[in-house]
């Protein structure tokens, strides 16, 4: 299983850029940086054979197409590396910044949206108020760490995140 640590964003020339650290189950493989200049995402991994194992990863995924010209085309297999890689880190950017939101205000779940209040710090009480007043579904602010909150998003809003199941 592939996460990125450690992002760092910043304005770039074209855009939004960042560096990121990528980890295979808890071993960091790859530095990864996209300096938003038009040019493709740097990747330096810690060794070829870390390379190889994210190449047969992203291969393993399912591919998307798109019609051009009367043709089904596919990217190739180097840009569907950064589609995984982007949304990798779009969708670690996303889950961080919800969680440290939800630590501030209580952020729920009703009928398929995240909704928040506003200056009610998160506590058994406030919780328990939010929940009955607001018939809420799920309170994303009951969430301990930020991988739990990933399995709420993903078994209550699975379109909500940016998807990596896809290249």
């Amino acid at each position: 299983m592939y996460t990125v640590k450690g992002i760092k964003s910043f304005q770039g020339e074209e855009g939004y850029g960042f560096n990121a650290t990528l980890y295979r189950d808890g071993k960091k493989v790859a530095t990864v940086s996209d300096y938003a200049h038009g040019g493709p995402l740097d990747i330096r991994f810690t060794n070829e054979d870390e390379e190889v194992k994210l190449q047969e990863y992203v291969r393993a995924l399912p591919v998307e197409t798109f019609e051009h010209e009367g043709k089904t085309l596919s990217l190739p297999l180097s840009s569907r590396i950064e589609v995984f890689l982007n949304a990798l880190v779009d969708r670690t950017e996303e889950l961080n910044q919800l969680f440290r939101k939800s630590r501030k205000n209580i952020y729920f779940i009703r009928e398929g949206k995240i909704l928040s209040t506003k200056k009610a710090t998160p506590t058994e009480e406030t919780i328990a108020i939010v929940r009955q007043q607001h018939k809420a579904e799920a309170i994303l602010s009951e969430a301990k760490t930020v991988a739990e909150l990933e399995a709420m998003l993903d078994r209550l809003l699975p379109d909500y995140l940016p998807s990596i199941t896809k290249a």
